[in-house]
């Protein structure tokens, strides 16, 4: 529970208390009216549901586990290894049960779409892939750090980010907020700055859980019967009769298959799957975690600050003109058993969807003055510092890589012209690894001369994905 009369908390009440006011007085905004919506006071469980939404639409293992696990089961283990998984594909304590290896594989992947569908049906699609880096004085043109950041996030309405300068008697940031939150995502002043990426750890598991055939309401729940817990939810339908939902949760977490009984065919029969996930498990005091890096002026507060962001996983790049720079996987991993591969469904009439707590922040990935002067973040892998293995859904290591090459540089003193042209390079190495092993095959069978002329193209491309290049549009088609 958040306690009311912490710093962040009465900021967040009191920005809060501002909003309410004009929307209490001011004009009334055209979204209302375009929703058919009244107004009502916005409160600190509307500021945390906004975290909420932000932690789902980084939540990979909606789309990738049923995937995955179907991969498995159906076509062979051999299947998986285009995955990158980087690990034992079987993974597990023992040999799947019935309940994980036969549930209604229709209703599975209609679970994985019904995540993206939101997506698709918006027309927009999703900029994929954050980059942050910070470099030394050491390397920089000033001689003091810099810091350079490039976050994304789905787009939504109310827009994500908006702009802001605040400045008051001893505190002065410019930054990037959040709607209905009070502390910039990310932001910087004449002392010291941060960004963000995703960490793209694996904070949720999909659970198979094993039903009492005498009882439906009950599921096996480390060595006995135990009740599943319901709940009534209404949402409200514009122009409709509301909609009324019995929700369950198990021991595991909501059973999220019945949720969405009418996407997926759900009957009695059919393999309930529970979700555990960080973002409900933990504390997270999110807000406290934002009002100290809006005031973290040394490495010391970056690191605390950081430390108490607990879901969803976030890379924080901090630089400061103290001459400092650090990189903090932030997040709380949680402990699982040993073997256990959480990239599939897990059984949960096993150990292997027990979790025994959450490794402590220090084991984290984490660097802070690499002695060779410069942090690199794009949604890649990290190194474990501690040798903790950190299962994620990792983006491919070439965004990071380019960025490697150029900082790892000696020749280049960085400035504000030659970072924005590597913020802003359209070139990518990755098409290369794709097409390479490919090009052999599909020379041998391309016969018309207009595909002639396209795969010549491909073959000569060199990866930018330029405005009026043909390439890249192939590639990225095909």
């Amino acid at each position: 529970a958040m306690d009311p009369q912490s710093p962040a908390v009465l900021a967040q009440s009191a920005y809060l208390d501002g909003v309410n006011q004009f929307l209490a007085r001011g004009p009334t905004p055209t979204e209302f009216s375009l929703l058919g919506i009244p107004k009502r006071p916005f409160t600190l469980q509307d500021s945390m549901a906004i975290s909420g939404y932000l932690a789902y639409s980084f939540a990979s293992a909606f789309k990738t586990e049923p995937v995955l696990t179907f991969v498995r089961d159906r076509l062979g283990d051999d299947y998986l290894r285009i995955f990158e998984l980087e690990w034992n594909p079987l993974g597990v304590l023992q040999k799947a049960s019935a309940a994980a290896r036969q549930p209604d594989w229709d209703a599975l992947g209609q679970l994985a779409q019904v995540s993206s569908e939101v997506q698709q049906r918006s027309g927009v699609a999703l900029l994929e892939g954050s980059n942050g880096w910070a470099v030394s004085g050491a390397r920089t043109s000033s001689g003091l750090p810099m810091l350079v950041g490039d976050p994304h996030i789905g787009f939504s309405v109310p827009s994500v980010w908006f702009e802001a300068h605040l400045s008051a008697p001893g505190f002065e940031l410019y930054g990037h907020f959040q709607a209905l939150l009070a502390t910039a995502m990310l932001g910087h002043n004449t002392q010291f700055g941060w960004t963000l990426t995703m960490f793209q750890n694996d904070d949720l598991d999909l659970i198979a859980e094993k039903v009492n055939p005498q009882n439906p309401n009950q599921v096996w729940y480390q060595g006995q019967w135990t009740n599943l817990i319901s709940s009534q939810e209404t949402i409200k339908v514009k122009g409709g009769k509301p909609v009324q939902l019995t929700l369950q949760r198990s021991l595991h977490g909501p059973i999220i298959s019945s949720a969405f009984q009418d996407n997926l065919k759900y009957t009695a029969d059919s393999v309930p799957v529970a979700m555990w996930w960080a973002f409900l498990e933990t504390k997270n005091p999110v807000l406290e975690a934002f009002y100290e890096l809006n005031r973290a002026d040394t490495l010391a507060k970056a690191r605390q600050a950081a430390s108490k962001i607990h879901a969803p996983g976030l890379n924080v790049v901090w630089a400061s003109t103290s001459g400092d720079i650090g990189w903090w996987a932030a997040a709380s991993l949680p402990i699982r058993p040993v073997g256990v591969q959480p990239h599939f469904i897990l059984n949960g009439d096993s150990d292997e969807a027990n979790k025994t707590g959450f490794y402590r922040f220090s084991d984290n990935p984490q660097e802070e003055n690499p002695s060779r002067g410069y942090i690199v973040s794009a949604n890649h892998q990290p190194n474990s510092t501690s040798g903790l293995p950190v299962p994620g859904y990792y983006n491919p290591y070439d965004r990071a890589q380019a960025l490697q090459d150029r900082l790892g540089n000696d020749a280049i003193q960085w400035n504000a012209l030659n970072s924005q042209s590597l913020q802003l390079s359209t070139q990518t190495g990755y098409f290369w690894r794709v097409l390479e092993p490919l090009m052999p095959a599909l020379s041998d069978v391309v016969r018309d001369p207009l595909e002639r002329s396209v795969f010549d193209s491909l073959v000569q491309w060199d990866g930018q994905y330029s405005l009026l290049n043909i390439p890249p549009t192939v590639f990225t088609q095909f």
